[in-house]
């Protein structure tokens, strides 16, 4: 379900081994903006897809005054690519969108699912060019942060206003007590996958080939399910919002 590490200003950066957790539970790109003191515009950098040539990058260019969020991506629309990895410029441009390197006022970082995408562009990029453009002048306003909660429900969002250095958090994050950084969902610990979460004793039938025969019932909840990606045969239910496959394996527990 991709994993965005949130860290503030004036607290300390991620651990390699923290970030490196995150990067191998969510493997299929990485990148980061940086909001520096002072500054009334962030910078973006993504497209990082090895560990390495990340930590590279991020060891050096992130202080404990910055403000930054780290995202790790798992793709499910869109394609697996550079371009297509978070954060996002908020703009309308599709150019700005697949930036690799690029400075914003505004910056959108998601992680769960809105939507089906298209076959080159996320579903985040989508919502970010159709929809969060004509929202984000108006950040402080309690019907924009409602709005953009009900728009991604059963997910974790962040947005920035770098001129007043405002941030805005929607869905359940976690806080690490002992670090200050905020994460929306578990899969920076050990032994914690952002898909393959879990496989289940399921309750409900299964075919031959170990497929759930009764693929629009959540296996964690029994209630109703929707197909979210059928490229990767992904759905989602719509009480729990717990992500299972096909096999009963759950991506992600809806609490996240």
């Amino acid at each position: 379900m991709c994993i965005i590490a949130y860290k503030p200003e004036g607290v300390a950066t991620p651990a390699k081994d923290i970030l490196k957790t995150c990067f191998e539970n969510n493997p299929h790109g990485a990148g980061l903006f940086i909001l520096r003191p002072g500054e009334k515009v962030a910078e973006i950098h993504k497209g990082y897809m090895s560990f390495a040539d990340f930590w590279d990058f991020a060891s050096v260019a992130v202080s404990p005054e910055d403000m930054a969020a780290y995202h790790f991506r798992i793709t499910t629309s869109g394609g697996t690519c550079p371009e297509n990895c978070h954060p996002f410029p908020v703009s309308s441009d599709v150019a700005d969108l697949r930036a690799l390197s690029i400075r914003s006022r505004y910056v959108f970082v998601h992680n769960g699912i809105i939507g089906a995408g298209s076959p080159e562009l996320s579903d985040t990029q989508l919502y970010v060019r159709d929809t969060l453009t004509s929202l984000v002048g108006k950040l402080k306003n309690k019907a924009t942060q409602d709005k953009i909660a009900a728009d991604t429900i059963g997910s974790r969002t962040l947005t920035v206003d770098a001129r007043y250095h405002e941030t805005i958090l929607t869905g359940n994050w976690i806080e690490d007590k002992n670090t200050g950084l905020l994460f929306s969902n578990s899969s920076y610990l050990v032994g914690d996958y952002g898909f393959g979460l879990r496989s289940h004793a399921y309750p409900h039938e299964a075919d031959a080939t170990g497929m759930l025969a009764d693929m629009d019932v959540c296996p964690d909840c029994g209630g109703s399910a929707l197909l979210v990606s059928e490229y990767h045969g992904l759905y989602e239910c719509e009480s729990c919002h717990c992500l299972f496959d096909c096999y009963g394996n759950v991506w992600a527990d809806g609490e996240f």
